[in-house]
């Protein structure tokens, strides 16, 4: 890469300088909003597209119980394992755990399939946790 690369690589990814909004930011944007109108209008077929059942309808439920675990196990280890944390993500790390386990004894009475609306949502949940552990610590603060 040359010099010029480099540096507008660390221009951009320097923590006080935001990226420059794009076009595709602009057409995520619109399509994000888009979604939601169209949710607004017509909550039926929005209902039935989150309700398409991930795997095999028998036995997604052991999937969705597989998913939430993983999750846990991996909010557990950011929360006690990972150092430098914001004090936010200490608090709602712990409410992550907690509800996706109350979820869990909840799924293993009622073998509730894993669907596409709550996969997806559990997909951001495991980003969250897998960008938390994988991140580079925070350099420690000099005190004036």
């Amino acid at each position: 890469m040359g010099r010029e690369r480099v540096s507008r690589f660390v221009r951009t990814h320097t923590p006080f300088q935001p990226p420059k909004f794009t076009v595709w930011h602009g057409l995520g944007l619109l399509l994000l909003i888009g979604i939601f109108v169209f949710t607004q209008h017509a909550p039926g077929v929005m209902a039935d597209l989150s309700g398409v059942i991930i795997g095999n309808p028998a036995t997604s439920w052991q999937l969705a119980i597989y998913v939430r675990i993983t999750i846990i196990v991996l909010a557990l280890y950011a929360l006690f394992g990972v150092r430098g944390l914001h004090w936010l993500m200490n608090i709602a790390l712990p409410c992550a755990v907690v509800g996706f386990e109350l979820r869990l004894g909840e799924n293993r009475i009622t073998h509730d399939p894993l669907t596409l609306g709550f996969g997806l949502v559990q997909l951001f949940c495991f980003l969250v946790v897998v960008r938390l552990i994988t991140r580079q610590p925070d350099p420690p603060k000099e005190h004036a």
